[in-house]
């Protein structure tokens, strides 16, 4: 199996992961040309993702038109966690590095 280097699946408190992710099944898969793939229980999205180049800011471009683009601050805990805030709406949702897709 091909490791998947940029593979990521979310950890979150447990009233908010049941709300974002009910069957423990999403995880993202973020690719090194910007495009992202979000695999839910129900199928993936696709789109595209922007890190700012002046502030730690990311851009999530869906191309669904029924999604809206979300926006996020980001940091990084060492190389295996990935932290996308949302102060306004106090959301904070953690991703944990994966090497090869999920089963």
């Amino acid at each position: 199996m091909k490791p998947a280097t940029d593979g990521c699946k979310m950890v979150m408190a447990p009233g908010l992961l049941t709300e974002l992710d009910p069957s423990g099944s999403r995880f993202m898969f973020l690719r090194w040309d910007h495009l992202f793939f979000d695999f839910t229980s129900e199928g993936r999205v696709l789109g595209m993702w922007r890190i700012d180049a002046h502030r730690s800011a990311l851009d999530i471009l869906y191309y669904d038109e029924s999604e809206t683009p979300d926006y996020w601050q980001i940091f990084f805990d060492g190389k295996e966690t990935m932290i996308w805030v949302k102060e306004k709406e106090g959301l904070r949702v953690m991703f944990n590095r994966l090497y090869a897709f999920p089963q």
